[in-house]
């Protein structure tokens, strides 16, 4: 301040700390006080001109782009550059990803595209909706008793309660195997999923299919079942493959537990109590919250380790 008088009061008032501290600064180096009141008010207009600028420049882009790709695109285009960025910028400076957190970022990232893609197809009307109605003609003529009984079995699997269930089984078995970090994913996985979709339902408000073969309740995108049934089973796939030393059971688990989720998905639009484009979007929501809690977690995981070696460090010099 005392050299710099006008660098300090014009660029310290581009950040909150410095721009609250730099009066008294100022005062306490003796700063006459009208070259204070100059550079401050060149300050104050570089500041409030800058942010309205970048702020128009923004404005104009996202506008420009959504006219372009989307509204909705738009947003997960921006949106997956963040967790890019992020995951690049950690990664130089922690080193603590492995190669395949490489591809659950690139799943990260395509099932944000096409959650956002199912929504702005459904929002505005476009091809995805006229495949759904076209679905959902189709599908009444494949309809039979055996095979009904079938599709309505299958769907419960992945009912609110049963599901409920399945994880609480689950949720005893990681601790008995001391499957902590499972645990803890499976609890924030599944909690975390329901709110997701219960929050994206009353968001969109989209109506579900009027032939439905079994009565259901509430809105239609995205389809409940299709996002917590591919987060259970595929937590289930994450916990115990490397269990799983044979390569052919190994091969056949995976597949397994696949097809689960998969069939339940299917049946959901067999029975027409969702649209193709729900189960989709149900499917690629669940995929991007369990990949973001991969990498989250194991960020996470890394800082803790350091504050835990940090603190045992002080204790062991301090004894």
């Amino acid at each position: 301040m005392d050299k710099h008088t006008g660098k300090s009061l014009v660029i310290g008032r581009f950040n909150s700390l410095t721009r609250s501290f730099a009066p008294f600064i100022a005062g306490s180096t003796d700063t006459p006080f009208s070259r204070f009141l100059l550079f401050n008010i060149i300050g104050g207009i570089a500041w409030s001109l800058a942010f309205v600028l970048t702020g128009f420049v923004f404005g104009q882009s996202y506008e420009a782009a959504a006219h372009y790709i989307g509204k909705f695109l738009t947003v997960a285009l921006v949106a997956g550059i963040v967790i890019v960025y992020l995951y690049r910028f950690i990664d130089k400076r922690k080193h603590i990803f492995r190669k395949y957190h490489l591809y659950i970022l690139s799943l990260n990232v395509f099932s944000l595209y096409v959650f956002s893609k199912m929504l702005e197809d459904v929002i505005d009307m476009e091809s995805v909706v006229k495949l759904d109605v076209w679905l959902n003609q189709k599908v009444t003529l494949l309809w039979s008793l055996p095979l009904n009984e079938i599709m309505i079995f299958i769907t419960s699997i992945a009912s609110p309660v049963n599901l409920f269930i399945f994880s609480l089984i689950l949720f005893i078995v990681f601790i008995i195997k001391k499957k902590w970090y499972h645990l803890v994913l499976l609890v924030t996985g599944m909690v975390g999923g329901v709110l997701l979709e219960f929050l994206i339902k009353f968001l969109i408000h989209r109506e579900r299919p009027v032939n439905a073969l079994i009565d259901v309740s509430g809105y239609s995108f995205p389809s409940g079942h299709a996002t917590m049934a591919i987060i259970f089973f595929t937590i289930i796939i994450y916990a115990f493959k490397d269990d799983i030393k044979n390569r052919i059971l190994r091969a056949l688990f995976v597949f397994s537990m696949m097809s689960v989720f998969l069939l339940v998905g299917a049946s959901r639009i067999y029975l027409n109590v969702h649209w193709f484009s729900d189960v989709v979007a149900g499917f690629a929501l669940g995929v991007f919250w369990l990949t973001l809690l991969v990498l989250v977690f194991r960020f996470s995981i890394s800082v803790a380790h350091k504050v835990f070696y940090r603190i045992k460090t002080k204790l062991y010099r301090i004894l």
